[in-house]
């Protein structure tokens, strides 16, 4: 999950943080801060499905 993190905030500017930094069995997951405008969010949101979208193909 580590890699995903740093492709989504160098590819994108959204930064994410590894789901194992909250306990070992959180390790297939990320969180996001929720802590900004939600326009801004969205965008964000927007940005991560294209990567997952890329990795997907």
């Amino acid at each position: 999950m580590a890699g995903f993190v740093t492709r989504v905030l160098e590819e994108t500017g959204a930064n994410l943080t590894p789901g194992n930094a909250f306990g070992p069995s959180k390790e297939e997951n990320f969180r996001m801060s929720l802590s900004v405008q939600t326009e801004i969010l969205f965008q964000a949101i927007g940005r991560i499905k294209k990567i997952l979208q890329i990795a997907s193909n």
